[in-house]
């Protein structure tokens, strides 16, 4: 989460949700009617959980809300 000069937590919180939903999906912005934190993920068994900790969140959409998975280019260990 990155912070957000001027802005309190839930603020923060969301600009930074938002940006992370965007990065990975495409749904249109009426279609979202409710952010819900619904906890934490802590995992401490790797060097990545050890420092980073996780919002589990869900997302309530408009019924018949579409959403798309945006393509990402996956860099094969064997191509390099």
């Amino acid at each position: 989460m990155n912070f957000i000069e001027g802005k309190n937590f839930a603020e923060i919180k969301k600009e930074n949700t938002d940006r992370e939903l965007d990065e990975e999906l495409s749904i249109q912005e009426e279609d979202k009617l409710e952010m819900k934190t619904l906890g934490l993920i802590n995992d401490d068994d790797n060097s990545v959980g050890r420092v980073h900790i996780g919002l589990l969140s869900a997302l309530e959409l408009s019924p018949g809300a579409h959403v798309e998975v945006k393509k990402k280019q996956i860099k094969s260990q064997e191509n390099g």
